[in-house]
């Protein structure tokens, strides 16, 4: 970029800031989440928001570092900046050369960087989103998209942010409206009673807004003007503008005219009551009366007619003149146009709209009478306008010229002729006899000047007083006298002010009077062109508004003529189809835009349109194919808007591409698909709760489960499953199912029939058909709470138990072996309940805030998991790695799962040697029951228990260590035992783990890991990782914070693994005690 160019970016980057307040605080919370976000996805320590403010570089938002702000020039974002694009650089010493390499690369040993522009609705670069790493790395397109994705959230943050600021502007206009609006202003609610008003209807009507609040607008009327007011409110609150006048008397018995426009008070889509003001017209009402009775009285015929050309008044002579001349009847609410003869309307009409639009007319119309006389009449029309300056009525006076227009006949034969008697009109009109030194000024001469005919002297002089002090000259040598041709015009346009000090524009010419080669004298007219003038001027404003609204638009807008010739091409119809305007400029759109297989299509809109008059598709939107500059065919909604200007039609072409909405309805259906299968094929019930814990879907396992049809089930809520046993716990825990965050707990249900089950009830939070809904999960653990009773009772004995155990496994293998198919096909729904039931992620970071998780499963479902729980004096945590890895693995994951919760939590026993003991004794029980014993099935796993109240931890391992940092001695392995729970050592009786209590000091760190993270094959010579590698990373970053841990693990196994297939399920955990 050039230094110019430079300089202007900066310019308008700071009036961007001022705009959007963006530097008025550092930092805020709504960017560093996204900066925390743009390190984790990209899997960097370091991610910066900047804004460039001159030659610095503010970070709005850092991650990783706390540096606040840099050179912008010895920067990297400085390349985003002047190349207005994105930055990738991969690898900083292979992407520069050693004079190009920013400076911020050396002194931060920065060798990573991406950064995306952040842009402001106008196009303006105001900074950067970027990630920055100390080594070389290749970003994945996934990440650079949703590196992108963020950028977008940033630059939609910062529109908020000024659309919240213009949100308060709006607020505080509205309430200066209300206050300090001269008329009266109020509101009411449905029921017609006061909401709010001013000080000036409370003046108004001697109330305090108190009283007003509990009385309605009738109580201050007579009973005659009820209906009015009534008819008026229902018509509001119908979605109806209403405007009517009454009477009411004023605190001090003086009648008062009111002028009250009602209004519907619309709140998101729904009319909540109605606002209303009330103009005070008393005083309009007394002038208008006393003007009809002044206009009534006048010997020339007046009318008005509104803007449908109905006539509202007509005094008498204009009645009588009707009635004579034209044997018509005048009466209110008559168009205008019958009293005209028809081969006159067309020009009337054009006259009307120009009158309309602020024009003065003046139209002289001949009428022959009965006796074959022909009389003429001068009608004048002036356009009335409204306080708002809208045109809303036209005055019409109507003056006879007979005797005049004959002497003008006749004056057509004299020496100026009729070129003379055309250029000037009567209005304003003056004549200078330079012999007798006399001037004469018409009528309207002095009016446009504010004063009444002959109320001053007429004259130059009189005339330069009321002159523009800046225009007097221009106006003095209008009228000096000169040599030259006599013949021309002489004029001017120049400002007045009038009789009472207002400024009015002016348009005269004039021309001399010449006496055998002598000057004797100048006549002229004079027109007060002002309101032409503003006219000009505002439409000029209103071009240029609607040109840079077209400009600003985010849809392509195109101008083409009737033959598709495009000649208005808007900056987002070059960002949507990749062509300038200079490239486009006169070019058939339809060339341009179309692909060759519906160009016809497009053609015959316009054809049918021109040719036939065929609207169809004009002003509707319509889906249709374009293709851009590298003739990449898109989705499009198309509207055509037909445009007539004089004898030219014109089309306004609106385009949007849909790319991304249509891509995004079709991810929805998928998704909804997707949805529908997991639930409808769950071997276990589930439901689709309201807030009130209604059903709003049920799949089949619940229809087949409880007995109770789909439509019954519709008809029912989770407390329609209570039994009468159990109504205040029930409810107390179905308040927990349905509000809770994530939920999980036992209850009792009832079953068709009035079977009693227990249940393991979990429930989450869900959009179901656009709503907020509850996912309501049930396990029948019936029969494990029946184990549970008889484990307590000791009647029963050994064989006892067995024979139970062995049903139970009987049955679950049938079941397995009848969902298998369906199970296959859930494996998606399967991750979501194990996840649900086994991540204890938020569990452990409730008991150790300052701790990490890196769960990476080889499959869609895991054999590894963490499980956590606490009791009075302990935090308990294990990570667990199962046979094999997916849906076995996970299986046999929700079985340790369950039996942990046994173990521990019901059967209260929390000594890690005593839980593998027990633990081992119930996984052979479920497993090797036969006397197989080649089966494996098994898990290893690590115990922990961590004191609340001393600074002890002890802990058991089955074939699995227990790694504990300490800052001073370093990384110590502590060794589990080299038995698994279960497995193929079941057959040697009893196993004896041994339990190891370690004294910490508070900052250590104890690492939980199962082997598949140092099973992984890659590296340098693709060989597998190792447990001393793994050992090494813990030592390097041990002393680091817990976030920055988990980062360092999940990059270096990521870079071991490269490209090589996942072995293993992953897990690592660790705990800063």
């Amino acid at each position: 970029m050039s230094e110019e160019d430079i300089l202007k970016d900066g310019s308008q980057r700071i009036n961007a800031f001022k705009e959007y307040a963006l530097l008025n605080e550092l930092p805020e919370s709504d960017f560093d989440g996204i900066t925390q976000l743009a390190a984790t996805i990209c899997q960097v320590p370091i991610s910066l928001i900047t804004f460039a403010v001159e030659n610095r570089q503010i970070f709005k938002s850092h991650f990783g570092t706390e540096v606040t702000e840099a050179n912008l020039d010895e920067s990297f974002c400085v390349n985003v900046f002047d190349g207005k694009k994105r930055l990738i650089v991969e690898d900083a010493k292979s992407y520069f050369t050693s004079d190009t390499m920013p400076v911020a690369a050396l002194n931060f040993n920065i060798q990573f960087y991406i950064g995306i522009p952040l842009l402001d609705s106008k196009g303006r670069v105001l900074g950067t989103l970027c990630v920055i790493d100390h080594c070389a790395k290749t970003i994945t397109k996934a990440q650079l998209n949703s590196l992108e994705l963020l950028a977008d959230q940033v630059s939609k943050l910062i529109e908020l942010r000024k659309m919240n600021q213009l949100l308060q502007e709006s607020q505080n206009a509205y309430k200066s409206l209300f206050d300090e609006n001269p008329d009266a202003v109020f509101s009411f609610d449905l029921n017609g009673r006061f909401l709010s008003a001013n000080s000036v209807l409370l003046r108004m009507l001697n109330a305090t807004i108190d009283e007003l609040r509990k009385t309605t607008f009738a109580r201050f009327v007579s009973m005659n003007q009820i209906d009015t007011i009534l008819d008026a409110f229902k018509k509001a609150i119908q979605g109806e503008p209403q405007n009517y006048e009454i009477e009411i008397l004023s605190p001090r018995g003086e009648r008062l005219i009111l002028s009250i426009t009602n209004i519907p008070n619309i709140q998101d889509g729904k009319i909540v009551g109605v606002f209303g003001i009330a103009k005070d017209i008393t005083e309009k009402q007394k002038l208008q009366e006393n003007l009809s009775m002044i206009l009534n009285n006048t010997m020339e015929s007046f009318m008005i007619v509104d803007r449908n050309l109905e006539i509202i008044f007509f005094n008498k002579t204009a009645a009588n003149e009707s009635s004579q001349l034209l044997h018509k009847e005048l009466k209110k609410g008559m168009h205008i146009f019958d009293l005209a003869q028809p081969d006159r309307i067309p020009l009337l009409k054009k006259l009307y709209g120009q009158v309309f639009e602020g024009t003065s007319k003046v139209t002289e119309v001949p009428i022959e009478t009965e006796t074959g006389e022909q009389r003429w009449f001068a009608h004048s029309f002036s356009p009335v306008q409204n306080e708002n300056g809208n045109i809303d009525f036209v005055t019409i006076t109507v003056v006879e010229i007979t005797a005049s227009k004959k002497a003008q006949i006749k004056l057509e034969k004299s020496e100026r002729g009729l070129r003379q008697a055309q250029a000037i009109t009567s209005i304003g009109n003056w004549d200078f006899d330079f012999i007798n030194d006399q001037a004469v000024w018409s009528d309207e001469m002095y009016r446009i000047l504010g004063f009444e005919p002959g109320e001053i002297e007429p004259g130059l002089p009189s005339y330069l007083k009321f002159v523009h002090p800046e225009d007097v000259e221009l106006v003095r040598q209008v009228f000096k006298i000169s040599s030259g041709n006599f013949e021309n015009s002489r004029v001017s346009k120049h400002r007045i002010f009038t009789k009472s000090g207002i400024e009015r524009i002016v348009y005269t010419e004039s021309r001399y009077v010449v006496d055998t080669g002598r000057v004797v004298g100048m006549y002229g007219v004079l027109h007060d062109i002002t309101e032409k003038h503003q006219s000009e001027e505002s439409l000029r404003n209103s071009e240029e508004k609607t040109r840079l609204i077209m400009d600003a638009s985010l849809d392509a807008i195109i101008w083409i003529d009737s033959n598709g010739a495009i000649l208005y091409w808007n900056p987002q119809a070059e960002s949507t189809f990749g062509w300038t305007k200079e490239d486009v400029l006169f070019q058939n759109l339809i060339e341009m835009i179309a692909p060759e297989y519906v160009k016809a299509e497009y053609i015959s809109i316009l054809e049918n349109y021109l040719q036939r008059a065929d609207d169809t598709f004009m002003n509707q939107l319509i889906e249709q194919k374009a293709i851009n500059k590298e003739k990449t065919e898109f989705p499009i909604e198309l509207t055509v808007i037909p445009v007539q200007q004089n004898d030219e039609i014109f089309f306004a072409v609106f385009i949007r591409n849909i790319s991304e909405r249509k891509r995004f309805s079709n991810e929805l259906k998928m998704s909804e698909k997707r949805y529908r299968n997991l639930f409808f094929m769950s071997p276990l019930p589930m439901w689709v709760c309201d807030w009130e814990a209604r059903f709003l879907d049920v799949n089949d396992a619940a229809v087949r489960h409880y007995g109770f049809s789909r439509k019954e089930f519709l008809q029912m809520s989770l407390y329609d499953l209570r039994p009468n046993t159990e109504s205040d716990v029930y409810d107390d825990t179905i308040s927990r199912v349905i509000h809770a965050g994530f939920f999980r707990g036992d209850t009792k249900h009832l079953r068709h029939g009035g079977t009693v089950i227990d249940v393991d009830l979990q429930s989450n939070e869900i959009d179901f058909a656009g709503q907020d809904a509850r996912l309501v999960l049930a396990i029948d653990i019936t029969r494990e709470k029946q184990n549970e009773r008889k484990l307590k009772s000791l009647t029963r004995d050994l064989e006892e138990k067995v024979l139970i155990r062995t049903n139970e496994l009987n049955q679950a293998n049938e079941l397995l072996s009848y969902e298998y198919q369906q199970t296959r096909d859930s494996i998606i729904y399967a991750k979501n309940i194990q996840s649900s039931i086994l991540h204890k992620d938020k569990d452990l970071e409730v008991f150790f805030p300052d701790s990490f998780v890196f769960f990476k499963p080889k499959d869609k479902v895991s054999g590894d998991f963490l499980w956590c729980a606490e009791n009075e004096n302990y935090y308990l945590v294990a990570v667990v790695d199962c046979t094999g890895h997916g849906v076995p693995g996970a299986m046999i994951s929700m079985v340790g799962f369950q039996l942990l919760n046994q173990i521990v939590i019901i059967n209260g026993i929390d000594s890690p040697s005593a839980v593998l003991t027990e633990l081992d004794k119930e996984v052979n029980a479920l497993f090797h029951s036969t006397t197989d014993s080649s089966s494996l099935d098994g898990m290893d796993m690590i115990f922990c228990r961590v004191s609340k109240k001393t600074n002890e931890f002890d802990f058991a391992g089955a074939q699995r260590p227990l790694f504990y940092f300490n800052a001073a001695t370093g990384l110590t392995e502590f060794k589990g035992n080299k038995l698994a729970i279960g497995g193929a050592e079941y057959s040697m009786g009893d196993k004896s783990f041994v339990e190891t209590k370690v004294c910490y000091e508070k900052g250590d760190v104890i690492y939980l890991t199962t082997d598949g993270y140092y099973s992984q094959f890659g590296g340098p010579n693709d060989k597998m990782m190792l447990k001393k590698r793994m050992i090494e990373q813990f030592n390097q970053v041990g002393t680091q914070e817990m976030a920055l841990q988990n980062h360092q693990l999940r990059s270096f196994f990521q870079a071991w693994k490269g490209s090589e297939e996942q072995v293993d399920d992953v897990l690592v955990v660790g705990i800063k005690l």
